[in-house]
């Protein structure tokens, strides 16, 4: 699969296809205008082992512009990964993050200053320069988190649960942990926060 991420500051798309030519690539496009101008990688090989089935995701800080995604490490069929980071011109490309298995999202704080990501069905949270990791919600047993989002004013998480075919939604401490929408398709996927606007978008499946 492949992940993309949007700088509305900036007015940039970020795309994150890991399996392109083995290793994959990271590429940076305008969206105004939404034509496809301003097509460039910045970072080249974000799968360096060549995992085939790799974990996926890519997030911005949109106050920064730096980009933060899952890189894929292992064998062939590996689960497991690093988090790293780069200036949206992919210079200064560092790790963030160790190793860790079945990473399958990243949502940003900017105003806080804080890294969201899944691991193992649990959401985890950082500093953006990986430290201070704390667990703001274990993984349940019979319950799946995908497609991480973060509402930085409202201080509050949303996540499609394709277990229980459901959107669920908590606060960034992980308390209050509901279904806000039910009867998904169980290959729904997708969530995307537009606080100023008020407004939550998310996929119900094919």
């Amino acid at each position: 699969g492949q992940a993309i991420a949007a700088d509305r500051v900036r007015g940039t798309l970020f795309s994150f296809n890991p399996i392109h030519d083995t290793d994959g690539f990271i590429v940076r496009s305008n969206v105004d205008p939404f034509d496809g101008s301003g097509y460039t990688e910045v970072v080249a090989a974000p799968n360096p082992d060549g995992v085939a089935v790799p974990p996926v995701a890519i997030a911005v800080d949109e106050l920064t512009g730096r980009i933060y995604w899952v890189q894929p490490q292992g064998a062939s069929a590996s689960t497991g990964s690093t988090i790293r980071s780069a200036a949206a011109d992919g210079s200064d490309n560092q790790q963030v993050m160790g190793a860790g298995n079945n990473r399958s999202s990243l949502a940003i704080d900017p105003i806080r200053g804080y890294l969201y990501w899944t691991e193992n069905d649990a959401i985890r949270r950082s500093n953006l320069d990986g430290s201070n990791i704390v667990t703001v919600r274990a993984a349940v047993s019979g319950q799946t988190v995908r497609d991480l989002a973060v509402d930085p004013f409202a201080q509050t998480l949303y996540w499609i649960d394709p277990t229980q075919t459901s959107l669920f939604r908590a606060g960034t401490d992980g308390s209050g942990a509901s279904a806000i929408v039910t009867g998904l398709a169980t290959d729904a996927r997708g969530v995307a926060v537009q606080p100023l606007a008020g407004a939550l978008y998310y996929s119900s499946g094919a």
